[in-house]
């Protein structure tokens, strides 16, 4: 037969010794702040969009696309080549999109047979 040992303290006993043991602190008023927002959660920071792979800006733009024409993008980009004052860059997106199906054809074998090395993500 197993004899459990009795401790000497029935519950009401323990309650009572704890409240006077402690009646300061239970008394006092204790105000925590926060100091972090409820809704930020703690994540890896955000890369920029020029530093992401292609797969990640897919990702990113997979809401834009279908909500948007093709012209309405291009568009778009040509605007904000121009703010940044890349207006070469805007006429070139412009001729692509705007003149025949065979420019972007014409802009893109001209490029490969330029001598510039091409690097390769491994």
């Amino acid at each position: 037969m197993i004899i459990l040992k009795r401790d000497g303290w029935n519950p009401i006993e323990k309650k009572i010794y704890f409240l006077k043991k402690n009646r300061i602190c239970l008394g006092t008023y204790i105000e925590f702040t926060k100091y972090c927002s409820e809704n930020k959660k703690r994540r890896r920071p955000e890369k920029t969009f020029e530093n992401v792979s292609e797969r990640s800006r897919r990702q990113k733009t997979k809401k834009l696309r279908p909500q948007h024409s093709p012209e309405e993008l291009s568009y778009a980009a040509q605007m904000s080549l121009r703010s940044f004052g890349q207006m070469d860059a805007s006429k070139v997106i412009r001729d692509i999109t705007t003149t025949s199906p065979k420019r972007a054809l014409k802009y893109r074998t001209a490029y490969q047979q330029l001598d510039i090395p091409q690097t390769r993500k491994l």
